[in-house]
């Protein structure tokens, strides 16, 4: 359940340019959507390319992810849930960064008019890297489990 109230600062500021708003609503509601989904229940019926191209592609997102963040499965209790949990945490993150940044940048494309000036701190960046920072500052804090490498992608 998402509650309106959260569309305030920190999340959503009314001045701001579309790229900072898309990105901190965006991973708030996001995670709210692809978390809804079972990604370990993935089924295919195996009939058709297509279907065999997404299922490579998941699993090699899986496994990318399972890199990434064995490091952070709690050595204390069944090491299998716990890595489970994460890796489907960060199929949402992952996901839903990049959902999102291909919805800010069609909305952008369709309804810049609307968007805000940078204030002069800002100018210096692009509008795709204020999207980027925005999400960061917000959601991956320097030191945390979003902001470790390998970067893992959805494409």
């Amino acid at each position: 359940m998402l509650k309106l109230s959260f569309i305030q600062p920190p999340v959503y500021y009314e001045y701001a340019p579309l790229s900072v708003n898309f990105a901190t609503v965006s991973a708030v509601v996001g995670r709210i959507i692809v978390n809804d989904f079972h990604f370990k229940e993935l089924k295919y019926s195996n009939n058709s390319e297509t279907e065999d191209q997404i299922v490579k592609i998941y699993k090699e997102v899986i496994n990318c992810l399972t890199k990434q963040h064995l490091k952070l499965i709690d050595s204390v209790g069944d090491k299998e849930v716990e890595g489970e949990k994460i890796i489907t945490r960060n199929v949402a993150e992952n996901s839903a960064v990049q959902y999102a940044f291909s919805a800010y940048r069609s909305f952008a494309e369709d309804q810049g008019e609307l968007d805000f000036r940078l204030p002069p701190p800002m100018k210096h960046f692009t509008k795709d890297q204020l999207f980027f920072i925005s999400h960061a500052a917000f959601d991956c804090k320097r030191g945390s489990s979003m902001s470790s490498e390998p970067k893992c992608t959805f494409t």
